[in-house]
């Protein structure tokens, strides 16, 4: 679930860490040295965190992405989101991704897609590539949801 979460995350340009398994000492000390807060469904990580004045949001098992993400924006008193592709971060490791002429991408992805969708990213570490495809809509269906939420 917080895999998930994560990768929404980086989508909306929140610079996010996520690891599926790690020593709790190591979280938080990462935590601590970088100046992050800590979302968890673990909650003796949570009070260990706030023993330590980490600032940690404790996500219910229970809740769906749209429910743990709009409880996660409240904790850190964001009022609203917004997509917007040109600040995403790479989904899947995190880094920065950079804008991309399509035509440079001729050989490396199929050519319906590149007829298809005009914006193109690629990820300054991993060099995956994104487009704007169908996806995107779903996305801001997503984003009307949370700050939906956020206001009520």
């Amino acid at each position: 679930m917080l895999g998930s979460i994560a990768r929404k995350l980086r989508l909306f340009g929140f610079d996010t860490l996520y690891y599926s398994s790690i020593e709790d000492s190591h979280i938080l000390s990462i935590c601590m040295s970088e100046d992050r807060a800590l979302v968890t469904l673990d909650e003796e990580l949570h009070r260990k965190a706030c023993k330590y004045g980490i600032k940690s949001i404790l996500v219910s098992t229970h809740n769906d992405d749209t429910d743990a993400m709009v409880s996660i924006l409240k904790t850190l008193d964001i009022k609203d989101i917004e997509f917007n592709a040109s600040n995403s971060r790479c989904p899947s490791c995190n880094s920065s991704l950079e804008q991309i002429d399509k035509e440079s991408l001729k050989g490396s992805i199929h050519e319906s897609t590149l007829m298809l969708y005009s914006n193109f990213y690629i990820c300054k570490r991993c060099s995956k590539i994104y487009w704007e495809g169908s996806h995107v809509k779903r996305l801001k269906m997503f984003v009307e949801e949370v700050n939906r939420r956020l206001v009520g």
